[in-house]
């Protein structure tokens, strides 16, 4: 948040003296209402950057400019925005009323710009008594409950009375995006980039939450369809051990008629419980048929790998892999999850870890 749009003015300001018997304060020999107007009708981003320079160094004594400031906070330029959180950033710690107007926009779903209102409520409310309140509403909100369940999720120690809510919208997520993928795309603008992100992609901070993301991974792994049980079983993989007594209801997961799910509830399983249940459903799943963004003997023979000795069972299977006559042909595009760069060499090096003879 910090990457500041006023980094090169800022450093020559210096803040109005604070005389007693001074009327007014001024910056430059001008008035904070002055520079506040130069803000909102400067002709050119540079004399913009030069006034928003000057109210940010008025200090506490911006705080006549604080309902203006926030007022503006809604423009539609995202560089404007960025600049006006600039100068709250700056003043915040010094004046009053910002947070709670942030906090209760959020809440009424009345903010342009979530991520950003999220980002200065982090540093201008560090201990979050009114930020969780409104991450809470905001989570009934379709257009702020992405950015509400990425920051509930982030810390500190969400507070007990979000979880329920928290449950019900990751559970309200994944069904709508099953529903309707297409709709389910979320797109903001920040320092000038584009970003699209499916709505669901906010739950790979669940594990954030530690061991209370727990019930709500286990309401995922129940929910319809795929995607609930996919995002679960990454995030358990995530949290490890300190989620082990959830591993029956993983193990369920072996079964499932998807390669997909089939191998997230291996990782998933091993990194809970080390459970040697997996050994054989990876097995099986190095003759999955390769699907447009991952190969299955290759995935498979990778999770193998990173499980170690343990999976010694796998070795001939994996043998016989390494020694396969590799055709490009016969394999879709690498997946992000797989380092090596054929089914071969994935099986190379995993009978070699298996075997004791290659790191990790």
């Amino acid at each position: 948040m910090r990457v500041s749009l006023l980094a090169a003015v800022l450093v020559v300001a210096s803040a109005p003296a604070l005389v007693a018997d001074e009327p007014e304060a001024k910056y430059k020999g001008k008035p904070l209402d002055y520079w506040v107007e130069q803000l909102q009708k400067a002709p050119t981003d540079e004399q913009q950057k030069v006034a928003a320079a000057a109210v940010a160094a008025f200090g506490r004594q911006a705080q006549p400019a604080v309902p203006k400031l926030l007022a503006m906070l809604e423009d539609r330029s995202w560089e404007f925005r960025g600049l006006i959180a600039e100068i709250l950033l700056e003043i915040g710690p010094h004046t009053e009323g910002i947070v709670p107007v942030l906090a209760q926009r959020l809440k009424e779903n009345k903010v342009c710009d979530p991520d950003l209102v999220i980002d200065l409520l982090r540093e201008l409310d560090p201990d979050r008594k009114e930020t969780i309140p409104a991450l809470i509403a905001a989570l009934d909100h379709r257009e702020t409950r992405f950015f509400a369940v990425r920051e509930l999720c982030k810390g500190p120690a969400v507070v007990k009375d979000a979880l329920p809510t928290l449950r019900r919208a990751a559970l309200q997520i994944v069904l709508e995006e099953e529903k309707s993928p297409s709709k389910s795309v979320v797109k903001w603008q920040r320092y000038g980039k584009n970003n699209n992100h499916n709505m669901s992609d906010s739950l790979e901070d669940l594990h954030g939450l530690g061991e209370d993301a727990v019930p709500i991974l286990l309401a995922l792994l129940d929910a319809p369809g795929k995607l609930g049980k996919t995002a679960a079983l990454k995030e358990f993989a995530k949290l490890g051990p300190v989620a082990v007594k959830s591993a029956p209801a993983l193990k369920k997961q072996l079964k499932h008629d998807d390669p997909r799910v089939r191998y997230f509830a291996c990782a998933a399983l091993w990194a809970v419980a080390e459970s040697p249940d997996v050994v054989p459903v990876l097995v099986q799943l190095m003759d999955a048929k390769a699907e447009p963004s991952v190969n299955w003997d290759m995935e498979a023979a990778k999770l193998l790998g990173d499980i170690g000795p343990k999976a010694k069972d796998a070795l001939p299977p994996l043998k016989a892999l390494a020694q396969k006559q590799w055709d490009p042909a016969d394999y879709a595009v690498p997946s992000e999850l797989f380092r090596p760069h054929s089914a071969q060499e994935a099986a190379r090096w995993a009978i070699d870890r298996i075997e004791g003879k290659a790191k990790k």
